[in-house]
């Protein structure tokens, strides 16, 4: 026997009243016992009129690190916006290949032939990782930077541990660009390890103040490979076929301000997911999420 519904919608009374069920069958008579839906009321005064609903200005953009990224364009290095670019300091088993024996119109290095190969002239994580492969090409003592060019996204090779910075406001060092990580190479050994040259990003940036103007990263230049530490829930996708108009790098305005994917790391993360099924549900492109105030990321799928 139900009572779901009150009056007039138990078994019993449909039993008893077949015909004045089959009238009223058709009205909805009442709410079901637990979805009652109050109504306001006023007793006085005029009721105020509905008006459009009024949103948040959305957060402001942190600063963005010195090593760009993709997510702002790269004003250290000028290439095309098509290939994968190496603008090479020191090569000393291809000195050929340096800018400062390269013609003065043509100061970048660009491999069409492998980029035909492994399509490093079109995917930013390959060309990217192709670090390791010419500091072996180069030997001992090379220095170079890695652009790709659709994004502006860059890295360093040769050998160090490195950070990138705007500077420590604690210590009012206002010096900005690539510096050697003098402590770690001398304390934890990260001229030769990855992850001790890595995990310097955070600390490092909290010495400083954790001042979202700025942001810090760390090289390990063996291999290019980077790890931040600032401000703000960033998103990065490979490739977004849904939605053309999404930023290969973005920061995450939306989620801070109604989310607080700025303070929260799962929130953050969560983002990835959300960004994925926005662009399409493509399983072999995926989205990152980074949380910058832990130094830490997360991939959906």
């Amino acid at each position: 026997m139900s009572y779901q519904r009150l009056p007039y919608q138990n078994d019993l009374w449909s039993h008893r009243y077949p015909k004045l069920a089959s009238i009223m069958s058709d009205n909805k008579p009442g709410e079901p016992e637990d979805l009652v839906k109050p109504a306001l009321g006023y007793l006085s005064g005029i009721p105020p009129t509905h008006g459009a609903c009024r949103l948040k200005s959305l957060a402001k953009q942190p600063v963005s690190i010195y090593l760009p990224d993709g997510s702002v364009p790269n004003f250290i290095n000028n290439v095309s916006q098509t290939g994968c670019w190496f603008s090479f300091d020191k090569c000393p088993n291809r000195p050929a290949y340096e800018k400062a024996k390269r013609p003065i119109s043509m100061p970048y290095y660009r491999d069409m032939n492998a980029e035909m190969k492994d399509n490093s002239g079109t995917d930013e994580t390959i060309c990217l990782n192709k670090v390791s492969e010419m500091v072996s090409k180069c030997g001992n003592g090379s220095s170079f930077a890695v652009i790709f060019g659709p994004t502006g996204a860059m890295t360093l090779g040769g050998d160090g541990c490195y950070f990138a910075t705007y500077g420590c406001p604690r210590v009012k060092s206002m010096a900005s660009g690539f510096i050697r990580d003098a402590w770690a190479e001398q304390h934890v050994n990260g001229a030769h390890e990855e992850s001790a040259c890595l995990s310097r990003a955070l600390p490092q940036w909290r010495y400083c103040g954790s001042d979202p103007a700025f942001p810090l990263a760390s090289i390990y230049k063996p291999t290019g490979h980077i790890k931040v530490a600032g401000a703000g829930c960033w998103i990065k996708a490979q490739k977004c076929p849904a939605d053309n108009s999404l930023k290969h790098m973005f920061y995450d305005s939306f989620g801070a301000t109604y989310l607080l994917t700025d303070d929260d790391i799962e929130s953050c993360f969560s983002r990835a997911e959300y960004f994925w099924r926005k662009c399409g549900s493509h399983s072999e492109y995926k989205v990152t999420a980074y949380f910058r105030p832990a130094g830490k990321s997360q991939s959906f799928p």
